[in-house]
């Protein structure tokens, strides 16, 4: 199964087109989709056109930039059959209008007062119906919340109690209330508005529902409540994406066809998924930017959605989310055992040293140092890791990443290369180079650059007139990391070969485009062969999150004098360390495969981890004497 994203351009209605990874977890059995825009607006129209056809009864809009009063809109809308949509406070955007022509709603409902939704939207807004154009807002946020309720429903059993001053747990609970038959009002924290008690009243509940913690809502509200409606029963988790899972399992026990992840970090994209979850009768739970939280994971596995829905493009949320998603770091995540059983057979029958490993869409990619290939940086393709592997171009060697390095580096000394994909669908390469002339001293070093693609298979471009970062001792290896919270990371290591230093593991987060560094460089692990014995480098170090916790693989030995490149890793605090190298190696020569290093790993669409490595065949381990570093990958277990 695949991941499907859907993506609606800013000036269109809604386009399909086919993605990213294929989807089948423990955590949900079913498919993955992505509904996606250029923007918040797009987003919320491609939200919109997912679900519901022309001719809905009513459609609501709220303002996109500032959400208090569109906090209610939600449960509002599903009752009346119909989507949010957002708007900029004094524009229509492009977007909304399409979906808006699209759909032919019999009226449209605006939440807000003209701060919100200018009196020129709401004109605008009227070219768009052929029924009413009504506001409904009051003095404040607890106000529009009510007049909201109170236009849309006589009388209820239930109301749903949140917060006005924290949207979160506001925005997961629009399916529940849904459910539930149930209005949702707002409170401040320390005190019930009169104007929420007494839509409280005209409702007639029985029951009250009050979503978030004691921090978020007080106990004093809580009280209040029951003396309005006898029964309050309070849903919440340690966190606003505990609480969503809280509210899910409350509203929808054990089984829902369909769920739906949203950013807890920005509350457009929940907002507009909100009346879509509702009426296809799944939940709103919140994920973090790169990372599903371990309340959510263990929801949507109780759940086992047909379906997963995520809300928003990568920006929002990144690969991490996708199925099989990447749990985030978490108090007590227990440390695990990376295990492999060697590979018989090379993968690839020839040359690709230093081999880095990436998925994207139904595709693998393994990046190389070039070496027969004018050490310009190889790729090869596949359709699978174990195998199937070919260049690009169809012959044998040719296939190069890196055709034309800049000026400012010796041809044929690019190796080394790390990739990942930016959130704007760009591929950025990193690897190491040598100067062409002495910067920093007599000696030429080995220096840090990347190279960008909206390709996987390239060609890259490296752009840069000078490197992204050089040491003075030099620096090589270098990864790519993207860490839960999205932000991008390189590690790489000092070149401990070209200055006999000792060897060190370096980290430093990267700016939004990832071609400088965006913090001082710190270092995480230097070499302890003392106590350690195979442990005389640290190359190629890579770092990835696994279960909560942060495990940096490297490989010691020497590469190309004997047999002793050995793989194996640390367990760190963070991207940014310290990381502490466990005695545990997981792989080192055995049969005819020796000096097996250069280890990376990578995760596959079915849920299982995959290492690539390259090694030279027993006898010759030099291009000396005619060797070859083969690529071998295998799968990698977690014990």
């Amino acid at each position: 199964m695949g991941l499907l994203v859907l993506a609606a351009p800013a000036s269109a209605g809604l386009a399909t087109t086919a993605g990213s990874t294929a989807a089948s977890t423990a955590a949900s059995a079913g498919s993955t989709t992505r509904l996606a825009g250029a923007d918040r607006f797009a987003t919320a129209a491609a939200a919109s056109a997912s679900h519901f056809a022309p001719g809905v009864p009513a459609v609501f809009v709220v303002t996109g930039r500032n959400f208090p009063d569109a906090l209610a809109a939600g449960p509002a809308a599903a009752h009346a059959g119909g989507p949010v949509l957002l708007v900029e406070p004094h524009a229509l955007p492009p977007a909304t209008a399409a979906e808006l022509d699209r759909l032919r709603p019999g009226r449209i409902v605006v939440a807000g007062g003209p701060r919100s939704v200018s009196d020129e939207v709401v004109a605008a807004l009227r070219r768009h119906t052929t029924g009413a154009v009504d506001r409904q807002a009051g003095q404040d946020r607890y106000e529009t919340a009510a007049g909201v309720s109170a236009s849309s429903r006589p009388s209820a059993a239930t109301v749903f109690v949140a917060s006005g001053e924290n949207f979160p747990d506001a925005l997961a609970a629009v399916p529940a209330a849904h459910r539930a038959g149930a209005p949702l009002l707002l409170t401040r924290r320390h005190g019930l508005p009169a104007v929420t008690a007494e839509e409280v009243r005209r409702l007639g509940a029985t029951r009250a529902v009050v979503l978030g913690g004691p921090n978020v809502v007080s106990p004093e509200v809580e009280d209040h409540l029951r003396r309005l409606v006898g029964t309050v029963e309070r849903w919440a988790g340690a966190d606003r994406a505990a609480t969503s899972a809280v509210i899910a399992e409350r509203a929808f026990g054990s089984g829902a066809p369909v769920a739906f992840l949203a950013t807890g970090a920005d509350a457009a994209d929940a907002l507009a998924a909100g009346p879509v979850a509702a009426l296809r009768g799944g939940p709103v739970l919140l994920a973090g930017a790169n990372c599903v939280p371990l309340a959510v994971s263990w929801r949507l596995g109780a759940l086992a959605p047909q379906q997963t829905v995520l809300l928003g493009g990568l920006r929002a949320l990144g690969r991490g989310v996708e199925h099989p998603h990447t749990l985030c770091p978490w108090p007590g995540a227990p440390e695990r055992t990376p295990a492999i059983e060697p590979a018989p057979h090379p993968a690839w029958n020839d040359d690709a040293p230093d081999p880095h490993l990436l998925r994207h869409g139904g595709r693998w990619y393994a990046y190389t140092t070039g070496t027969t290939w004018g050490n310009h940086l190889g790729v090869l393709v596949s359709d699978r890791p174990d195998g199937g592997w070919a260049t690009t171009t169809g012959r044998a060697w040719g296939s190069t990443a890196l055709p034309d390095p800049p000026a400012w580096q010796e041809r044929d000394t690019q190796w080394a290369p790390g990739v990942y994909e930016r959130p704007d669908g760009m591929f950025v390469l990193y690897y190491a180079a040598r100067e062409r002339t002495a910067t920093a001293g007599p000696v030429r070093r080995w220096c840090l650059s990347a190279a960008t693609s909206p390709d996987p298979a390239g060609p890259f471009r490296d752009r840069s007139s000078g490197p992204l970062y050089c040491q003075p001792d030099g620096s090589i290896d270098p990864h790519p990391f993207v860490d839960a919270d999205g932000r991008a990371w390189l590690h790489w290591k000092s070149n401990d070969e070209q200055f006999d230093t000792v060897s060190r593991v370096w980290a430093a987060p990267l700016a939004a485009d990832g071609l400088r560094l965006a913090g001082p460089a710190r270092e995480i692990l230097a070499k302890d062969d003392r106590r350690f014995p195979w442990q005389t480098t640290v190359d190629n170090p890579q770092m990835v999150l696994h279960d909560g916790r942060y495990y940096l693989f490297h490989t010691g030995g020497d590469w190309h004098r004997d047999d002793t490149y050995t793989v194996g890793y640390a367990v760190c605090a963070g991207p940014a360390g310290p990381c502490h190298t466990r005695p545990t190696t997981l792989v080192s020569s055995y049969g005819t495969v020796a000096g097996p290093g250069g280890g990376t790993v990578a995760r596959a669409a079915d849920g299982r981890w995959w290492l690539s490595y390259h090694a030279w065949t027993a006898g010759c381990t030099s291009y000396d004497c005619g060797g070859l570093r083969r690529l071998y990958v295998t799968p990698l277990t977690w014990r």
